[in-house]
Parts: C-alpha cells; sequence; structure tokens
C-alpha cells in the first residue's frame, strides 16, 4: 500500500512541476481549451447516447427494422427526415476532437516558443492505437472502449512536452535551442572547424550560407535568399539584440520567412548589427555596430555549446 501511495505522490509531484513551468498566460490557454474540449466531447457522448435510446425505443414499439414490414420505423427515424444521426459518424467525431485537442495544445507551445517538439511521439503515448483495417471484432471493440472512456487532460500532454526538453521551462528550452541552432550552423562538427572567421566587426561565414537566383534580362533586382543555416543565426541575432526568443526587429523578422531579399540587408532598427550582405559564391558578412559586438556574439552564440 505504501509503494502505491509512493508512487502516486510521484505522480502528483510530476503534475505540480510540469504546471509550474509554464506562465499564468499559458495555464489559462491550457484550462479554457481543456473545458471547452471536455464539453465537446461530454455533449457528443450525450447525444449518441440520446439518439441509441431513441433507436431502442423504436424498436421497442415496433419491432427490430423492416423495410416491407414496417416501414413506419423508418419515416420517423429516416436519413430522409433531415434529422437523422449516425452514432457511428458521431464517434469518429469524437476520435477527432481528441487529436484536435492534442495537437492544440502541442502546437500552442511550439508555435508561441518556436521550438521543436514531436507531436507524433505524444500522439502514440496519450491515444489508443487504431485498429488495422480488417482487425478481428474483438480488437474494433476493445478500441471503441478505450476511445468511449478516453478524456485528455492537458497536464498529460505537457509532462509529455517536458519529457521531449529535458525538464527545461519553455523559454530556457526556446533559448536552448536557439543557441544550438546557431553553433550547429557556425561549425563543421565533422571536421571541428569553423564555417566562419571574425574580422573585427564583421563575421564572414563562409561558403553555402546564401542562394543567388538568376534572373533572366529585364529583371530590376536580383533575388537573394538566406540558408536555413543562416536563418539559425539570424535567429540568435534577434535574441542578441532583444533578449527576446521571438517578436524581433522588423528588418530580422523578414530574414526568417521564404520571401527572397536582396543581397545587401541594413538593419535601421537595430542596435547591435549594422548590416548584412550576400555574395555569389554562398558567402555572408554580418557587420555589427562595433568589434566589441561581433565578439560577444561569436562568444555567446556562435562558439558556446548550448
Amino acid at each position: 500500500m505504501n509503494s502505491m501511495n509512493d508512487l502516486l505522490a510521484k505522480f502528483d509531484a510530476v503534475e505540480v512541476k510540469s504546471v509550474n513551468l509554464i506562465s499564468e498566460g499559458d495555464k489559462l490557454f491550457c484550462e479554457k481549451n481543456q473545458a471547452a474540449y471536455e464539453d465537446a466531447v461530454t455533449s457528443y457522448r450525450e447525444l449518441t447516447g440520446f439518439w441509441e435510446s431513441m433507436e431502442k425505443a423504436q424498436r421497442d414499439i415496433l419491432g427490430e427494422p423492416d423495410r416491407e414490414q414496417n416501414p413506419i420505423y423508418f419515416q420517423y427515424l429516416s436519413k430522409e427526415s433531415g434529422a437523422y444521426i449516425d452514432a457511428d459518424a458521431v464517434r469518429k467525431h469524437i476520435e477527432k476532437v481528441h487529436s484536435d485537442y492534442l495537437d492544440r495544445i502541442v502546437e500552442y507551445f511550439r508555435d508561441s516558443y518556436r521550438i521543436d517538439l514531436n507531436i507524433g511521439k505524444i500522439r502514440r503515448a496519450l491515444l489508443p492505437k487504431k485498429p488495422d483495417y480488417g482487425a478481428e471484432e474483438g480488437d474494433i471493440a476493445a478500441y471503441r472502449e478505450k476511445m468511449g472512456d478516453l478524456l485528455l487532460r492537458y497536464q498529460d500532454i505537457l509532462d509529455l512536452i517536458f519529457q521531449q526538453t529535458d525538464g527545461r521551462s519553455f523559454p530556457e528550452q526556446a533559448i536552448y535551442e536557439l543557441k544550438s541552432g546557431c553553433h550547429k550552423a557556425a561549425w563543421d562538427e565533422a571536421k571541428h572547424e569553423r564555417r566562419y572567421e571574425l574580422k573585427k566587426d564583421t563575421i564572414r561565414f563562409l561558403s553555402d550560407f546564401s542562394r543567388y537566383i538568376y534572373r533572366h534580362r529585364g529583371w530590376r533586382d536580383p533575388d537573394w535568399q538566406l540558408k536555413d543555416k543562416m536563418k539559425a543565426v539570424m535567429s540568435g541575432v534577434g535574441h542578441y539584440e532583444t533578449g527576446r526568443y521571438k517578436n524581433f526587429p522588423r528588418d530580422v523578422e523578414d530574414l526568417l520567412t521564404d520571401r527572397n531579399i536582396l543581397d545587401v540587408v541594413d538593419f535601421e532598427d537595430c542596435g547591435k548589427v549594422r548590416q548584412l550582405k550576400m555574395f555569389k559564391n554562398g558567402n555572408v558578412y554580418l557587420k555589427f555596430v562595433s568589434a566589441a559586438c561581433a565578439e560577444e556574439f561569436v562568444r555567446d552564440y556562435l562558439d558556446a555549446a548550448a
């Protein structure tokens, strides 16, 4: 008995820790969606039960349905009446409500904090496995029973999310991934070599950090794109400028999109970084307002292993 109590206490501790790791705003989002999800599932289940009771009442009064012998039964609860409810369709919809709720919670934290989360892994942990096509009736019945009893809790979703973040809070994980992305972009781990060089106030990212898109004659300006690894560096620049992991200055945010840009970008709304310039060989030069700022960025973002 004591061992069971100890186990329950551990689960309680994990739950409290998970909830305490999120902000009040995040908790409010979860609680509102939890309430709406529970209400939807309960209402759909009540609707299914009510309709099945109606069908049973019709059978008790008129006997089993038979189109020739008992046509009235089909008339009263027929699809043609316009008020027909397909209980199986409602059950399938409830299954979707479960997965939609789970996805909404995970995607909220993923998008709000710009972190990577494996939604599929969380789905597999919390949602019953759907039987394969042609499965035995017993397996299908067991699945339906599990789905009929299922009610997800956002606390359980959070527990699995924090397993993926190794227990870091969302702001901590956001910064961890941001700095890890910078370091990975700036270093060739296989060769243990830097992919950049520091020249006074400018960091030169060498080869394959940008893409020149050739346009035929008649285009006013050529188009350029940053490669994903340079976008990872620019996320670090945004954090270096603001101390935030999102909502960076507009000039930085524009570089994180998939839109084509010009080869020279001046950071007019930044105080530490001045200019980005791309070259046809894939090099990118990132100029800071001073050598001290460039050195600090290298130390805290490019060279520091997260």
